[in-house]
């Protein structure tokens, strides 16, 4: 299915056309460190692409320019409230919200941002929580090739995604996890979730894969990761 597809199908119209994003400018202030990811696309070529935590797209629309390069046309669904996480309130980060009257502007200029670069043609936003997007999907019997996890850091919020969304993967496809190994709850739930599933995990500091399939052809060309080298600490 295109995304043109998927947008009206979630939507009922183009949400890009009524979209009026006077005053932003592009910022892409955000995730960074794509290359595993995208060496993974350029493998997989994937059919259809789940982003759980999106922010302001800056991962999204690096998947989307791959996938342009490689002559996909594979539709992105990209999955988030953008209403921020607890470390959005404190000095530090208040900022990079944008608020107004206390409501983060984060959709706003993530739309922006994929309309500035054009791919609109690609990503499809879906708004809403994880869970909640989880189960909508499950409904409309969507299955994914490559489902990319980078929302909650902490390990019931990442456990509650890898629960929710692995019944969504493809039989050949892989999830991808954004910092594995630098988060003590993203490190202990993909940990956890590999042990129980009997699954190697691959990946680098920083990311981590993992697959129900034993077929995945690039396998050799990632590095194995020693189950609980990047542990977490206790306490």
């Amino acid at each position: 299915m295109e995304a043109a597809q998927l947008i009206d199908s979630i939507y009922g119209e183009n949400i890009y056309t009524s979209f009026d994003g006077s005053g932003f400018e592009q910022d892409l202030q955000g995730w960074g460190g794509h290359q595993f990811l995208l060496k993974v696309i350029q493998e997989l070529r994937p059919r259809l692409i789940i982003e759980v935590g999106v922010w302001k797209g800056r991962s999204a629309l690096a998947m989307a320019d791959k996938l342009k390069e490689l002559h996909l046309s594979t539709p992105i669904i990209c999955i988030d409230t953008w209403l921020g996480a607890q470390e959005h309130f404190q000095t530090r980060f208040r900022p990079d919200m944008n608020r107004k009257a206390g409501w983060p502007r984060l959709y706003e200029q993530f739309l922006f941002n994929v309309i500035d670069r054009k791919h609109q043609d690609i990503v499809v936003p879906l708004p809403v929580s994880s869970l909640a997007a989880a189960q909508m999907l499950r409904k409309m019997d969507v299955k994914a090739d490559l489902i990319h996890i980078d929302a909650g850091h902490g390990y019931l919020e990442v456990r509650s995604d890898i629960d929710a969304f692995w019944p969504l993967l493809s039989e050949d496809g892989v999830v991808v996890f954004d910092d594995y190994g630098g988060w003590a709850g993203v490190t202990r739930a993909v940990n956890e979730f590999a042990a129980e599933k009997a699954l190697p995990l691959i990946g680098t500091h920083g990311k981590a894969l993992i697959s129900p399939s034993l077929n995945m052809r690039f396998r050799a060309e990632l590095d194995k990761i020693e189950m609980g080298k990047w542990a977490p600490k206790k306490g």
